[in-house]
């Protein structure tokens, strides 16, 4: 009974120490991990890009494309979805910068959805222009997702004065599918990541050396972050708050380079928040999806559970016992996990990490408990909180891995470190080989049964496809067809006018198949009834090709 308690002072003793001497020499691990990590490296970057080719544009994605290409919805929906018949070929000209949109086209039509900061779009037109190709876009966001693995160890150095931890926090993130699906996207959240990560390094190593060249390079990455993402708002209020938890003699010496570091900041983003207040209606509807959700307490508490879950494991509900169960787990891990930082590190340290994780989730809930709405339930706003859970829960194994008194302790928490990096690699396996799974994880809309009906039409002769649905659909289609498939498609228009645009018998005699894509009851009706043409079904209710027109 003496010995245990004993034991308990000693291991109590080694982390009270580390209190004051968290920065000084620990234990390295072993090369033989670090050979691991390093595998695993190898693998996400293998994974990251395997079968990436063949996922198809989700909504989000085709939109960011014609935007980047210097269009505005307005000018597709007239030049494309005018009735008019044009090929897949032709379609893909809007989704790929030309000499006929230069860079203030592209401007202009971000400008038009201002709730999008502009910098990744701006890169990404800078690369499609280069390879004539928007999945280029895609590849330049896995980049970004990659360069946030040694921003994380360079973090965790920083923050922690530990290699180790940086180690295995990698070794984490490596095989995050949360982290892998974000980053296979054609949107801003990889940029975003790697922006919040920059920014956290260059002010903890701003506010350790506090000088002008360190503060001068502060303040650019703020302006990168501000730009990276609208959320990093959060991330930037959450530095204030930080430099505010830590009192005022703490703060004394670098207060007024950092209030002057953000305002900078602040100023140079402010032509873009000037664009953003003159279009806030806009943004207001073009983001009503996500405020309109029905959500309660019980649905938000349970989305940010998964959300937390798929930090390390997710697996598309292919097991549906396992994955709710593992989210309870992993949340009572990442509990524990700041227990630990709190309780056996500085203010300074934990502080940052405690605000990092609660802010932006803390906003998001609150926003959807007043307002209603779901906001906080889209789990790619959550990435820079994520991200902080995902390096606590680094820390923590890292200690009980290096520190455990007893040899079965170490035993145990390498098995816990090992086996969350192996269901971490099966999840990123099952996401290689699922082509319709997205960072929206949205496997049913019709973007994702695009792969499917794809090649129905692909293997027909002389088709043509007619639709009325929405635009960021078809331009999804237009990119797994081939490019000698012919569209008659129109957008935002009454039911009563379809007779203007669609002469199904002129259809039927040009063309040896006719299909009929995601039509509503309206359109379908308009087909069969006012057309005289009778339909069967060739993807369930998505795609229906034309068996008879009445002539």
């Amino acid at each position: 009974m003496e010995t245990g308690k004993q034991n308990k002072n000693l291991i109590l003793s080694l982390f009270r120490r580390e209190v004051h001497q968290y920065q000084q020499t620990e234990p390295s691990i072993p090369n033989s991990w670090k050979v691991l990590i390093v595998v695993i490296l190898l693998l996400r970057i293998f994974l990251s890009f395997a079968n990436l080719d063949q996922k198809p544009y989700n909504a989000d994605e085709v939109r960011g494309f014609y935007r980047i290409a210097g269009y505005t919805r307005t000018q597709i929906v007239e030049e494309v979805f005018n009735g008019e018949i044009i090929s897949a070929e032709k379609i893909l000209t809007y989704q790929v910068p030309t000499s006929a949109k230069g860079l203030p086209d592209t401007m202009s039509a971000l400008a038009g959805n201002s709730e999008h900061t502009p910098l990744y779009y701006v890169l990404c037109r800078f690369v499609i222009s280069i390879f004539k190709d928007p999945f280029a876009a895609r590849v330049l966001s896995v980049i970004f997702g990659f360069a946030c693995l040694p921003a994380v160890y360079w973090l965790c150095y920083e923050l922690f004065g530990s290699r180790s931890v940086g180690w295995i926090a990698v070794g984490l993130i490596s095989v995050s599918p949360y982290q892998i699906l974000l980053s296979q996207g054609a949107r801003q959240y990889s940029l975003f990541g790697i922006s919040t990560l920059i920014c956290t390094i260059a002010l903890l190593r701003a506010m350790r050396k506090n000088d002008k060249l360190s503060w001068v390079i502060c303040t650019l990455t703020f302006i990168f972050g501000f730009y990276s993402h609208l959320f990093f708002v959060f991330v930037a209020f959450g530095y204030c708050l930080y430099i505010l938890s830590l009192g005022l003699k703490q703060i004394r010496s670098y207060l007024v380079p950092f209030i002057v570091s953000m305002s900078v900041a602040f100023v140079a983003f402010l032509p873009w928040i000037i664009v953003i207040l003159t279009s806030i209606n806009e943004i207001q509807e073009k983001t009503q999806w996500v405020s309109s959700r029905n959500s309660n307490i019980s649905i938000l508490i349970r989305g940010l559970l998964n959300s937390l879950g798929s930090c390390f494991l997710n697996w598309n509900n292919s097991v549906p016992r396992i994955e709710p169960y593992s989210s309870y787990l992993i949340f009572g891990l990442v509990v524990i996990s700041l227990y630990f930082l709190i309780r056996f590190t500085p203010r300074r340290v934990w502080s940052l990490v405690v605000i990092s994780i609660v802010l932006t989730p803390l906003v998001l809930v609150t926003a959807d408990l007043i307002l209603g709405g779901g906001r906080s339930l889209q789990s790619r706003y959550l990435l820079p909180s994520l991200l902080f859970v995902q390096i606590s829960v680094a820390y923590f194994l890292t200690k009980c891995i290096i520190f455990s008194f007893y040899a079965w302790e170490k035993v145990f928490w390498r098995f816990a470190y090992l086996t969350m990096v192996f269901v971490g690699v099966i999840s990123a396996i099952m996401i290689a080989k699922t082509p319709g799974w997205d960072y929206l994880e949205q496997g049913r809309t019709a973007n994702a049964l695009n792969l499917k009906m794809a090649p129905l039409i692909n293997v027909a002769n002389r088709p043509v496809v007619m639709s009325e649905a929405t635009h960021s659909f078809v331009l999804g289609l237009s990119h797994l067809v081939n490019k000698d498939v012919d569209f008659q498609v129109i957008n935002d228009v009454e039911a009563s006018e379809f007779s203007s645009y669609f002469n199904i018998p002129e259809l039927a005699q040009k063309y040896e198949e006719v299909f009929i894509y995601l039509p509503d009851k309206q359109f379908k009706s308009f087909v069969e009834q006012e057309q005289g043409a009778e339909l069967e079904s060739v993807f369930e209710t998505k795609l229906y090709r034309l068996k008879r027109a009445l002539l």
